[in-house]
């Protein structure tokens, strides 16, 4: 008897331990879950009149966040990865080749310009919009061993703005997540082969999540 309470309470502790590693090795949200939360936190921002009049007294600003204010933004119609080359680096720091920067600063460099991306596809719509979406833009850290590489993510919902999320990994496995609506309606958000050529064309390469 002793010998089975013996193995009964071994066999309990290995099961706490997998466990308890199981737990570590996963966490408790994602990349993708966190992206999720960050533009309900946007989305509030923009719903609230208080805080716009504290940032803004442009009404025109605000106007353009209608669209927002009215959304529902509990789960996207669809989610994408986007990823840039060098071609789109290049290209927006003006350098012929990436390769003449040096080293000790190319993934600075890198990281600055992958942070403007969301930036630069707004601006197609003009400064307006581009102010609005600045009024409502919001930022999170978190630790996710697996993201090794900056991301944005893409998620699209019905009815309502899309929305960039850029993954940013840092030290001891930190990610940063900064976030902006995408106030910009010259493409068909919902159609995935204009979104790939739309991307394409900025030197992005994208990619379904969800």
């Amino acid at each position: 008897m002793k010998y089975l309470r013996k193995f009964a309470l071994m066999l309990a502790c290995v099961c706490l331990l997998s466990a308890l590693v199981a737990c570590a090795a996963k966490p408790d949200k994602t990349a993708y879950d966190h992206g999720l939360e960050l533009i309900q936190t946007m989305a509030e921002l923009a719903g609230s009149e208080a805080y716009l009049s504290i940032t803004t007294g442009s009404t025109s600003v605000t106007e353009l966040l209608v669209p927002v204010q009215e959304g529902d933004f509990s789960e996207p119609a669809a989610a994408y990865a986007v990823r840039l080359g060098d071609e789109y680096l290049a290209a927006m720091a003006e350098w012929s080749e990436i390769s003449e920067i040096p080293d000790s600063i190319k993934e600075v460099a890198k990281q600055k310009l992958i942070g403007a991306f969301a930036s630069q596809i707004i601006a197609y719509a003009g400064a307006q919009n581009l102010a609005a979406s600045a009024v409502c833009a919001a930022g999170k850290t978190f630790v996710d061993e697996s993201l090794t590489e900056s991301v944005i993510y893409l998620y699209v919902f019905d009815n309502c703005p899309s929305a960039a999320i850029t993954f940013t990994p840092g030290e001891d496995n930190a990610v940063s997540a900064s976030g902006l609506f995408l106030l910009y309606n010259e493409v068909d958000w919902s159609d995935e082969a204009a979104l790939t050529a739309f991307f394409a064309d900025m030197g992005a390469e994208l990619s379904k999540i969800s």
